[in-house]
């Protein structure tokens, strides 16, 4: 049976390790500040798919990694505006043969957390992670699950250790659905990675600039063709890149968002909680590719990036 590190518990790491540990896996839970709450109360999932609860005396929790064992998978779900401690944290809790999946958004967070670890976990391949879920937290060690609940875990056959890293994934593809999560491996982590900025460019930024959610943003005629614009852009910047993201997708985006619960992004969620926003690899790494290519989607990161800054410099 492998063994699974969870980094950074927050809504995603609740649901997906939740489902696993609930399922019987071997799961590991790292805490920030609700390590207390975690301890006293379990982990508390409620969702769309049937409530569950990991009760304290079976949830394997942390303050500290240090502590925790050494692990073949571990999925990382924390911001990427924190990836930086991954350098310390990884070696820690990662087996020399085994994986990391980052389960993240944007655009080439697995080249930056693999320069982190190249030199302690050398044999260690990064993947990618991509989560089709509405998730939120309610309360300490509590979340919310409204809708979907997807995951691809993805990574390129030009990587390191690329046949190893195909066994391990899909193998924890396997607990996860077992466990009653809808998980799939891809062998094309840009593919992936590019489908998803087409949902994230335009809808972190549009909700938390226009303070809406989905809904509302789906019902608007403007609104509505701004999103289609943006979608375009980043479709275009793909295939600009070497990336051939079906022009019909953004069909399938919008419907897939209007069949959903209205819903706040995380980058939204973020940005009322006055925490950092997530701008580097969901706009700044994207705008790279074809910058001439992403005029409204570079309108966007910069108006973005103005709040973000004021409100830091405010508080």
């Amino acid at each position: 049976m492998l063994s699974f590190a969870v980094i950074g518990t927050g809504a995603l790491g609740a649901y997906f390790g939740g489902r696993l540990a609930a399922a019987g896996n071997d799961v590991h839970f790292l805490f920030h500040s609700e390590y207390a709450a975690a301890c006293s109360h379990g982990l508390s999932v409620h969702s769309v798919k049937g409530d569950f609860c990991i009760p304290p005396d079976a949830l394997n929790a942390y303050d500290n990694p240090s502590r925790m064992p050494k692990c073949d998978v571990v999925l990382v779900t924390l911001k990427t505006t924190a990836n930086d401690i991954l350098r310390d944290i990884l070696p820690q809790v990662t087996k020399p043969d085994g994986i990391v999946v980052l389960i993240q958004n944007g655009l080439n967070v697995e080249r930056h957390v693999q320069s982190l670890i190249a030199s302690s976990l050398p044999s260690v391949l990064v993947c990618g992670g991509m989560a089709f879920i509405c998730a939120y937290r309610v309360a300490p060690a509590v979340v919310n699950h409204d809708d979907y609940g997807t995951l691809t875990i993805a990574a390129e056959p030009s990587s390191p250790n690329f046949a190893h890293c195909v066994t391990l994934a899909e193998q924890t593809c396997q607990a996860l659905s077992d466990s009653g999560v809808e998980a799939s491996f891809s062998d094309q982590l840009l593919l992936k990675r590019w489908e998803k900025l087409v949902w994230n460019i335009p809808y972190n930024g549009l909700c938390s600039l226009l303070n809406a959610d989905t809904g509302a943003l789906q019902a608007n005629p403007d609104t509505r063709a701004l999103v289609r614009d943006l979608m375009t852009e980043v479709v275009n910047a793909a295939h600009a890149g070497g990336v051939g993201v079906r022009d019909e997708f953004i069909d399938r985006m919008l419907s897939f968002t209007d069949s959903m619960r209205p819903y706040l992004p995380s980058m939204t969620l973020d940005f009322r909680a006055h925490r950092p926003l997530e701008l580097e690899y969901i706009y700044r790494q994207p705008l790279l590719t074809a910058p001439a290519l992403m005029p409204k989607v570079q309108f966007l990161y910069q108006s973005l990036a103005f709040v973000s800054e004021r409100d830091r410099v405010s508080r």
